[in-house]
């Protein structure tokens, strides 16, 4: 026997013990012995071509590639259940009726591909940030947070919105690929819904499925467990790998006469306020400024004057202030340095227009050697007022004397290890997806690619059973009906609204999660709204929330201290984006439901091509969504969702702040919570322009009363049993329409024929007719 018999021989063998199926047997369980018996193959792509060969001789059976393969096409012409299917094989025993097994796999690669190309741009993120941070003192390699730009706070501003920008861009994606894999690691082959549907279960086809883990292998269930852990640093910390650092000075605040102007501020000065003015730091290395120093940068007019209704922002410690006169006319240069020039609290509380304050000492002023001073620097070591001696002064105006800003953009070097892992070992899992998928068959993906399965190779588990739908399975009229010796005939039910391809439970905790998200947003932002005066919605609050500038005031923060309190307010600043994704996830199921379920009932109603995965070569099939949504869904709702998540990774956020004296010297930093209510309103507007939408499109109708499949395998498999004599690889490549068929299914055919007032509809190429209420079907 020469090398070439012998290797068709060992592919016989490879055929006969591999993973095929035995279609020589009709189901009433009696074979025809003047026909051969026929091994059907498995399928090799998304439309799951299968084919019987005759076999006759063991060289005959199934070629597979060698060097000695001649590459010339065949024709197989084959009957099952009465059906011609032609389909060329290639001597290599690819079938070109579709492209070769493994090209599914070509999405999963893509994903893979753009999985290692963000990884690749976080790597040099990090070694950027790491060499920028190198040129700053006090900068640590291993520390919590470094240094990457220093300076102007509208600088570091722009570049955090626009580096966030980025972020949630490269997250967004990441998640998108990571969720196609996922998908096609959980979406079943026809051998797992055969095998499912023979236990009288059924599977989700064309959507993320946690039904489906209980029936796929160990390995794909891994990397599924693998790419869903792994999203986790996505949504926890991946937007507080850059973050702010606010300066803050601690400046002093004092009360003057109105009258006082650059050429009599120097008379003012006496011992007490020379000794007083200036806070006595904890610290011995840390001063302040003293009086003369104030008294000369007003002298040389180094101010800016506000009205009075703007002195009550500038509280202390306030970034970009170094000192602030607080001027009434209750006081007169005439009454001396010591009874004109006084102390109010380092953070002012105004009353309307008013504010208290108390002279610098109270006991002792003109003895220089007696003088107590009265301190109202909160970083003294005696902080308070003696109230027996201050009142309440009316201001009708503010000098404020500037110092320069000291804002800084940080990036984390553990948080961007933590990223650059989670992105590697995502990107491995999804390579391994690609791997693992070579050995198996290729995954119903959507909708489309179980239609072209089905009606390629009929499940003989939902014969006579056209009117089953979703609800029926899920109601167990499958299981029970299955059985029956004769067909069961049922009457079609009227088309519904597109909410009806979603369950009860999906839909209340969809509008659960997104109402209550919804909820806490506008709560948060009326919170936000509160004044320091406890007013709600003041004037000052209403312009700096419409406001192109947002500074300092427009943000509050709570204070946390150490490495613990920085990873609590980087968790606690990044729930919401977890929460948000969850809810997307959510949205982004039922949306998906909605417009499969739309999709399949127009075939009732218009002959279309199939929309599958990836189209057989030369067919009319299509294949323009990202699995089962149309990019005139798919593109907004991304491009919403990856919107929503930048505003709010600027709504709250995680930053430091870090408080100087008067002279730019360091007094302490701390880990900070904050949250601005401008970036919170436009968060709160597009979930609620997603929520409006998803909302209207539930209320659109269905074209035609096709059974609503939904993603049930055995529904759409139901509606898979074209009639008698059609060619079904041609059907496949062509057009199809579901509808009553004008002839019946091979095996629902019975010796006395069609009864009248009953029919059957099916998926078919061949002509139709319109459904009626009236007739029943099976």
């Amino acid at each position: 026997m020469n090398r070439g018999k012998t290797h068709s021989l060992w592919s016989h063998v490879q055929s006969m013990f591999g993973r095929q199926q035995y279609s020589g047997v009709p189901s009433d369980g009696r074979r025809d012995h003047d026909e051969p018996t026929a091994l059907e193959m498995q399928p090799s792509t998304f439309a799951l071509t299968s084919f019987s060969s005759k076999i006759q001789k063991p060289r005959a059976s199934f070629l597979r590639s060698s060097p000695e393969s001649i590459e010339e096409t065949h024709t197989l012409i084959h009957q099952t259940d009465g059906r011609q299917t032609t389909t060329e094989v290639m001597e290599d025993g690819d079938s070109t009726t579709s492209p070769m097994q493994n090209t599914w796999i070509v999405g999963v690669r893509y994903c893979a591909a753009a999985g290692a190309c963000i990884l690749v741009i976080n790597l040099i993120f990090i070694i950027v940030a790491a060499g920028i941070s190198t040129r700053y003192n006090g900068n640590s390699a291993w520390g919590d947070s470094a240094v990457i730009y220093d300076g102007d706070c509208g600088i570091v501003k722009r570049w955090s919105l626009g580096l966030h920008l980025i972020i949630n861009i490269l997250s967004t994606l990441i998640l998108a690929a990571s969720n196609y894999c996922m998908q096609t690691l959980v979406a079943p082959t026809r051998e797992e819904v055969d095998a499912a549907h023979a236990r009288g279960q059924w599977l989700d086809i064309g959507g993320a499925s946690i039904r489906n883990l209980l029936a796929i292998g160990r390995g794909r269930l891994g990397l599924w467990i693998i790419l869903m852990l792994t999203a986790s640093p996505f949504h926890l910390m991946y937007n507080s790998m850059v973050f702010e650092s606010f300066s803050n000075h601690d400046f002093r605040v004092f009360v003057a006469p109105k009258d006082m102007n650059s050429s009599n501020v120097h008379s003012l000065g006496t011992p007490a306020l020379e000794k007083c003015f200036a806070p006595e730091y904890r610290s011995n290395t840390l001063r302040s400024l003293t009086w003369n120093e104030v008294a000369s940068e007003f002298a040389s007019d180094n101010y800016e004057p506000h009205k009075s209704d703007k002195c009550s922002s500038f509280g202390s410690p306030h970034s970009g202030i170094k000192a602030l006169a607080l001027l009434t006319d209750d006081l007169t240069v005439g009454d001396g340095g010591n009874a004109s020039v006084l102390t109010a609290s380092s953070s002012p509380l105004f009353v309307g227009n008013t504010v208290y304050a108390s002279p610098f000492a109270f006991k002792n002023a003109e003895i220089e050697d007696s003088i107590e001073c009265i301190d109202g620097s909160p970083f003294s070591p005696e902080y308070g007022f003696d109230h027996s001696v201050g009142q309440n002064y009316t201001v009708n105006e503010c000098l404020v004397m500037k110092v320069g800003e000291h804002c800084q953009l940080l990036y984390s070097p553990p948080i961007c290890i933590a990223i650059a892992l989670a992105a590697f070992a995502k990107v491995v899992a999804m390579f391994l997806a690609a791997r693992v998928g070579r050995n198996r068959s290729p995954p119903l993906l959507t909708i489309g690619d179980a239609i072209s399965s089905f009606i390629l190779r009929p499940d003989p588990t939902t014969n006579n059973l056209c009117w089953l739908s979703s609800t029926h399975v899920r109601e167990g009229a499958w299981t029970r009906t299955r059985e029956a010796s004769a067909p069961v005939y049922r009457s079609l039910s009227k088309p519904g609204s597109w909410s009806r391809a979603v369950t009860r439970w999906r839909w209340i905790a969809t509008l659960s999660s997104c109402f209550l998200t919804l909820i806490t947003g506008i709560v948060m932002f009326f919170v936000c709204l509160v004044d320091s005066d406890g007013q709600w919605i003041s004037t000052s609050q209403f312009k700096n929330l419409f406001s192109s500038d947002v500074d300092e005031s427009d943000y509050y923060t709570f204070h946390v201290v150490g490495v613990k309190g920085m990873l609590q307010s980087v968790v606690f600043a990044n729930i919401p984006q977890l929460a948000v994704t969850i809810c997307y996830y959510c949205y982004n199921a039922v949306l998906t439901s909605m417009v499969a379920a739309a999709e399949y009932s127009s075939y009732g109603i218009e002959r279309k091509a199939l929309r599958v995965t990836w189209p057989i070569k030369s067919s009319q099939q299509r294949s323009t969504y990202w699995l089962s949504i149309p990019y005139r869904y798919s593109v907004p709702v991304l491009l919403l969702y990856m919107t929503l998540h930048w505003t709010i990774s600027q709504s709250i956020f995680y930053l430091e702040i870090v408080t100087y004296t008067a002279l730019d010297q360091k007094l302490w930093s701390t880990s900070s919570l904050g949250y601005s209510s401008t970036f919170i309103l436009f968060s709160t507007l597009v979930g609620v322009v997603m929520m409006l939408t998803l909302c209207i499109l539930r209320l659109r109708r269905l074209k035609s009363n096709a059974p609503l499949a939904a993603s049930c395998s055995a529904a759409i498999s139901a509606a898979c049993h074209p009639p008698t004599h059609e060619n079904l690889d041609a059907a496949i490549r062509g057009k199809l329409k579901w509808g009553q068929t004008t002839s019946l299914p091979v095996e629902s055919i019975n010796s006395e024929g069609d009864e009248p007032g009953k029919g059957h509809c099916s998926f078919t190429s061949s002509g139709t007719v319109e459904p009626t209420l009236t007739k029943r079907y099976a």
